[in-house]
């Protein structure tokens, strides 16, 4: 499905942020990092957890992405002539009225929305009840382009946690509202508190079992800023902040973003065949 060059290992994600973002690192002993960029006025947060395309990280993903395709029936609006297969899992409601209830659904859809949930658990550091997820949404495509997402990302309330099967995705998100505030630059940056938080998956585990999560047994193993890092790495990219600018995510195959504390207007630059999934927490109807 991937090309050689989506493949290769990468130290950091290519990820476009303004200036004034916050950003830090963290490392964990299974290979995962997360990158937590803290935007302007210091209430809206984006989580990228990477898994620096490496084949050991991603396996459960990957056997995630093979029983979505064997057991899910992705369906498309013909009449609309999109792009774009969907399934939609959990509480049905305005715009989702097909939702298949979570008993209904295969286990790879549950063990899916189980996996949203651990990664902002342990890699994003959430507890469960911040992070809740009870409706997953299914985005599938097999050709390259770009379009604009016709609704918003609404993460005011809840976070939303979108996480990429397949070819790499770029992510465009502008925030819908904009405070101007003073925050520190990219120089003044303080690395996360040193910590024993566990974090999370035994690789080995069946997608059927995410439904039944065990207490995890990977720690974290450093913090460090985006500017000790840059000096072994090479620095990410960043522009000049401007009000309203787009930050670019780039997620590859079996990567996470959790967006959180503002709504988004979205666009996806698709470059090839992928599966988004995206769990969120809609009010009951």
């Amino acid at each position: 499905m991937r090309d050689p060059q989506q493949r290769l290992p990468l130290s950091l994600p290519h990820d476009t942020y303004p200036a004034s973002t916050d950003v830090k690192v963290a490392s964990w002993q299974d290979g995962m990092r997360t990158l937590t960029y803290t935007l302007e006025g210091g209430e809206v947060v984006l989580k990228h957890v990477f898994t620096s395309n490496v084949p050991s990280v991603q396996t459960l993903m990957t056997d995630l992405l093979e029983r979505l395709q064997v057991d899910v029936r992705l369906r498309r609006l013909c009449r609309e002539k999109s792009l774009y297969f969907s399934y939609d899992a959990g509480i049905p409601g305005k715009g989702n009225a097909s939702a298949v209830a979570w008993d209904d659904a295969p286990h790879c859809i549950t063990g899916a929305r189980d996996l949203l949930v651990n990664h902002a658990q342990w890699y994003c550091e959430k507890e469960k009840k911040d992070a809740p997820v009870n409706h997953l949404s299914i985005l599938a495509w097999v050709v390259a382009g770009s379009q604009r997402g016709r609704e918003l990302i609404s993460a005011k309330n809840y976070p939303v946690l979108i996480m990429c099967l397949g070819c790499e995705v770029v992510i465009s998100l502008t925030r819908k509202s904009f405070r101007r505030a003073k925050m520190p630059s990219l120089d003044d940056l303080i690395p996360l508190e040193d910590g024993d938080a566990t974090g999370p998956l035994e690789l080995n585990m069946d997608v059927d079992s995410l439904s039944v999560l065990t207490s995890p047994t990977v720690h974290k193993v450093e913090d460090v800023d985006m500017e000790a890092t840059s000096s072994i790495t090479g620095k990410a990219p960043t522009r000049k902040a401007q009000k309203g600018e787009p930050i670019l995510v780039t997620l590859v195959h079996g990567d996470m973003l959790m967006v959180s504390g503002d709504n988004f207007e979205y666009s996806l630059q698709r470059s090839g065949t992928s599966i988004l999934l995206v769990g969120t927490r809609k009010e009951q109807p």
